[in-house]
């Protein structure tokens, strides 16, 4: 009756082994197949918290260089198209400059010069109302009015007061090349492409300001990848070493199973006998 017990107990052991090293090779197998030290919780609780802890930070970083990558395309076509403007106007400087040699110049062709001038200012504005970048303006607040190339009047001067109509105010300019004052004009042109000037160096500050705070998460994300990395990220070489010993010692445990039944028929066997 000793042996049978001693058999009892040996049996219960060897199950026991069975079921830890089945364990085992499952825990292994999930790990090679999904390339994750910690798949669950309980597989290492502290690593787990540092991991998504981790792992939040690497989002919001990812976010980040979205965000400054996306206001970097915004702001490389804003300062496209106030490159374009900013060409108008100096070619409007070199039509204000042909202008002011008056005596060598005859009625039409001033009369040219004007046109062309009007042109030009009717392409900026044109230009300024139409330049989108994603369904959003980029020259917002940039057009012939606010750059002191048009001015905002109610009537023609000159007008008795009976026979203005009652209109809203609507855009003139004062590039008059023929009768107005050249030196204002010249001004007010030079001042234009100036305000243009600084508008493009913002915009290229700004820029400059996005690819730094770019690298800086860059090299953040890099860290912090890396880290996420070493925590959560099966070591091939263990977990195939973990399979191979779990087969093993489930294989091992299996036969001496069957060994130890077979034993324990034996010897009942011999005590039937008996």
């Amino acid at each position: 009756m000793q042996t049978i017990g001693f058999s009892n107990v040996m049996d219960l052991m060897l199950r026991g082994r069975m079921a830890a090293a089945d364990r085992a090779m499952g825990q292994a197998i999930e790990r090679l197949a999904t390339g994750k030290r910690i798949n669950h919780p309980k597989d290492d609780v502290s690593g787990f918290r540092v991991a998504e802890d981790l792992r939040v930070d690497v989002i919001a970083r990812e976010k980040g260089i979205q965000s400054a990558e996306r206001h970097n395309h915004f702001l490389a076509a804003k300062e496209g198209a106030l490159s374009v403007i900013n060409d108008m106007a100096i070619e409007l400087q070199g039509i204000v400059v042909q202008a002011a040699n008056r005596g060598g110049l005859g009625e039409g062709e001033l009369r040219a010069l004007q046109t062309e001038a009007d042109s030009i200012l009717d392409g900026i504005d044109f230009i300024s109302s139409t330049a989108m970048f994603k369904g959003e303006k980029l020259l917002e607040g940039v057009n012939s009015t606010t750059l002191g190339l048009r001015k905002l009047v109610a009537g023609d001067e000159g007008e008795d007061d009976d026979d203005v109509d009652d209109e809203p105010a609507r855009p003139r300019h004062f590039l008059d090349l023929t009768d107005g004052e050249l030196k204002a004009i010249q001004e007010a042109v030079d001042h234009a492409a100036s305000t243009l000037n600084k508008r493009r160096a913002g915009v290229g500050l700004m820029m400059q300001r996005n690819e730094s705070n770019m690298r800086q998460m860059m090299v953040e994300l890099e860290a912090m990848s890396s880290e996420l990395s070493r925590i959560e990220d099966t070591d091939y070489a263990v977990e195939i070493s973990k399979l191979v010993r779990a087969q093993i010692l489930k294989e091992t445990s299996m036969r001496s199973l069957m060994i130890g039944r077979s034993q324990a028929g034996g010897v009942l066997n011999l005590l039937s006998n008996n």
